[in-house]
């Protein structure tokens, strides 16, 4: 990293951010990259990888809803995907591109009937399709893979927001919190941290839960219980036990991200002032935290220069929906608000890697070249 930078005349007080894998040569507390690069340069910003802590969040859960019942939804559906792929005739019985596990469920949810006609038809005798056949007549496997398919879009929907072309870092902070909240939501009274810090909210306790009548599982899931046990496929204790099983893949999960997920980074509810919705709820103070932090990039500390910033800002909170031209609406349709050019000058902070540092002639003083927040 060095050499590059110093090849191209780059100093280290021009790199503001950085994004790394998660893994602790990385992000270590000693002798990592991310401790090296902030011996260079305290105010870079590091980032691990967000999309690999959401798929570990939904691996966590998993691990305890296998331990707890037996079904390993991976294993099935990988066992699926090659029992198939190894035949032409048994794979244009599914048609399908594994593409991810939650795409595989959702298949296989589609054609489930058909699969547990062929593996009960089947005369083949090797291990791979005798697993299979045996969980495809256990009615309970059924509704696990009714489970994931209810609950794996809460992860996907949350993990795009780290894969969009545009950066959005300045979303984190309420996205953070609303996944964790739509999690705790499954299985938790509202009352129990719709006002309360996500971090003191207790998970174990049985006056915060939820009744199993009224766990997040999904209705497709709750219905096709019900059926079964009516039916008399699965009795009463089964059905306890999967209530018990789903609690348990929605407690550790909650657990893992108030763990993992970036709830106490400084820098994130800082940056919220850069979007458009939220600038009547921002204040000076978000800005002035950017222009402390990167004092070479941003020299604004001459008392004229914050009473300038402070006017610009005031402005900026008094900006209607109707001063924005509607060329830029258009173009805003899949975007940001701040990322597009305003009728009035927005935000030009950076955080992105390497800047080079030109002269700007205000903090609010929009190039739509400038205005990036890495990822």
């Amino acid at each position: 990293m060095n050499e590059v930078l110093e090849g191209h005349s780059i100093p280290w007080a021009n790199c503001v951010a950085l994004a790394v894998d998660n893994a602790s040569v990385n992000l270590g507390a000693r002798n990592s990259i991310k401790s090296r690069v902030l011996d260079q340069n305290p105010s870079i910003y590091v980032l691990g990888c967000p999309c690999h802590i959401v798929h570990n969040n939904a691996h966590a859960g998993g691990l305890v809803y296998s331990e707890m019942s037996g079904f390993e939804v991976e294993d099935f559906c990988v066992n699926l995907a090659y029992w198939f792929k190894s035949s032409t005739k048994r794979k244009n019985m599914l048609h399908g591109k594994w593409l991810s596990l939650d795409l595989a469920v959702n298949r296989i949810v589609r054609v489930y009937k058909a699969l547990t006609s062929y593996f009960r038809s089947t005369d083949e005798k090797k291990a791979r399709c005798l697993r299979l056949r045996a969980l495809l007549e256990d009615p309970l496997t059924e509704v696990h893979l009714l489970f994931y398919q209810a609950l794996l879009p809460t992860f996907c929907q949350f993990n795009l927001l780290f894969q969009r072309q545009h950066p959005y870092i300045y979303l984190l902070h309420g996205q953070v919190r609303a996944f964790i909240r739509k999690l705790m939501s499954k299985f938790l009274k509202p009352a129990a941290f719709r006002t309360t810090n996500l971090e003191s909210v207790d998970l174990q306790d049985q006056e915060n839960q939820l009744p199993d009548t009224q766990l997040g599982i999904g209705l497709t899931t709750k219905s096709t219980l019900i059926r079964l046990h009516e039916a008399g496929d699965i009795p009463s204790g089964d059905v306890t036990k999967f209530n018990k099983v789903a609690r348990g893949f929605l407690l550790r999960s909650t657990e893992y991200a108030l763990q993992k997920l970036p709830l106490n980074d400084p820098l994130l509810p800082h940056a919220e002032f850069v979007d458009f919705r939220q600038r009547q709820n921002s204040h000076l103070d978000d800005v002035l935290y950017f222009v402390q932090r990167y004092k070479h990039l941003l020299p604004f500390e001459d008392p004229r220069e914050q009473d300038r910033i402070s006017d610009e800002f005031l402005e900026y909170q008094m900006l209607e929906e109707t001063d924005i031209p509607d060329m830029v609406w258009k173009g805003a349709l899949n975007r940001s608000l701040t990322t597009m050019m305003m009728k009035k000058r927005l935000s030009s902070l950076t955080l992105q890697t390497c800047l080079t540092p030109p002269q700007r002639k205000g903090l609010f003083y929009l190039r739509t070249k400038d205005v990036h927040l890495t990822h």
